[in-house]
């Protein structure tokens, strides 16, 4: 098999509606301009790495894992920051049994088996910057972020190879209220 008609990888993201996508992404842009750094869309990743799938196949699962799931209301507890390229700075969101177990049918529809401990998040800031430009940058939008009560209700699937700039969305899915 050529590899052609196979990704190494997509991502599922659960991503607000308007007007919030439209605010959250001019947050993002701002700050992706004032860094130099790459702008992306407003999203929570459900799951990442999901790998040996054609686009069909990932599509079909997308539609099963929502169907089997309503839109998601979550909240921002606190803007932070971790020393990840993908988590340079961040909005923690409080985990509720809802997002976990979206995550959980999420890894079980794509057989993904990885162990790795879900952090449900909206990163703000993608970027490779030092601890105290993270936590200065984290401490400025705190005040506009912190407590925030977003509604999740869309999921798309994304080509998520090599830098953000080459992401590509393959489709999206509207959640049942």
């Amino acid at each position: 098999m050529g590899g052609l008609d196979l990704v190494a990888g997509f991502s599922i993201w659960a991503v607000p509606g308007q007007p919030v996508e439209r605010e959250l992404g001019d947050v993002i842009k701002t700050y992706a301009e004032r860094l130099a750094m790459p702008p992306f869309l407003p999203h929570m990743t459900v799951l990442s790495g999901a790998k040996g799938l054609t686009a069909e196949e990932a599509t079909a699962k997308l539609s099963e894992l929502a169907d089997s799931m309503r839109v998601l209301d979550v909240e921002i507890q606190t803007v932070t920051f971790k020393e990840l390229y993908f988590q340079c700075v961040f909005g923690l969101l409080k985990p509720t049994s809802e997002l976990l177990q979206t995550h959980v049918r999420a890894k079980e529809i794509y057989a993904v088996e990885r162990e790795e401990e879900f952090m449900p998040h909206v990163s703000f800031i993608y970027g490779d910057l030092a601890s105290e430009t993270r936590a200065e940058l984290a401490k400025e939008l705190r005040p506009h972020l912190d407590g925030r009560r977003l509604t999740m209700e869309k999921l798309q699937l994304w080509r998520t190879l090599g830098p953000v700039e080459t992401w590509e969305l393959v489709t999206e899915v509207s959640l049942s209220p």
